[in-house]
């Protein structure tokens, strides 16, 4: 059974999680999940493990100051702190292939590609802006000195194109999506995809009852 992660009410209310006790109300390691976090309702699971042990969010932070040199004028979206926290819930291994639907200027997708070793991210977005950017900003980070930056973002692809011509999401074993101002007929068109796929795992940042009843997503809400 897939689960999902869902910071319901609103992202500067996932900051406000620091300082609570990690908490782990899964009822032990699963496959197949989902990820959703419910905001300031939301227990942070004690899965740091499941993060690559030389990830640190300073390196995070410095892929983030890479990109917005390039997107100060663009859409930046979430800071490195709030996903962070998403990333616990995330589960990635050494193989996972991710799809960051709504990718914006591209720090989001290089987050995700730096929270683990052999991570791979496919960022789309539908704006020609935004994705213009976000390659520049790919650019300078393959440029950058360091060698952990170099390989996330050597790690991550970025296409312009809208989620609706995409007709499956194969080969894809985790689905980001920025989604607060996605269309119903597009949620729609995701859950189709996804419940067709073998993907295991999504993060909305809608309400979850939106999620499952509205849009049709086959999910449980982690929380």
């Amino acid at each position: 059974m897939s689960r999902m992660i869902s910071p319901v009410q609103g992202l500067s209310n996932i900051d406000g999680v620091d300082g609570r006790q990690p908490q782990d109300n899964s009822g032990g390691s699963r496959e197949g999940e989902v990820l959703v976090a419910g905001g300031l309702e939301c227990q942070i699971l004690n899965y740091m493990h499941h993060l690559d042990a030389a990830i640190t969010l300073p390196k995070i932070k410095h892929i983030y100051a890479i990109c917005r040199q390039s997107c100060r004028l663009g859409r930046c979206g979430l800071t490195p702190e709030s996903l962070q926290k998403v990333m616990i819930y995330f589960r990635l291994s050494g193989k996972s292939v991710v799809l960051d639907i709504g990718s914006g200027t591209g720090q989001s997708s290089m987050h995700i590609s730096a929270s683990r070793r052999g991570v791979i991210t496919f960022g789309i977005e539908q704006e020609p802006e935004q994705h213009f950017l976000s390659l520049i900003s790919q650019r300078r980070v393959l440029s950058n000195d360091d060698i952990y930056t170099q390989n996330a973002g050597a790690r991550t692809c970025y296409v312009r194109g809208n989620i609706e011509s995409v007709k499956t999401l194969a080969g894809m074993t985790h689905v980001h999506m920025f989604d607060l101002l996605f269309p119903m007929r597009i949620l729609e068109h995701i859950a189709n995809l996804f419940n067709d796929s073998s993907a295991m795992y999504l993060v909305s940042y809608r309400n979850p009852e939106t999620i499952t009843q509205k849009c049709g997503f086959r999910v449980t809400l982690l929380q």
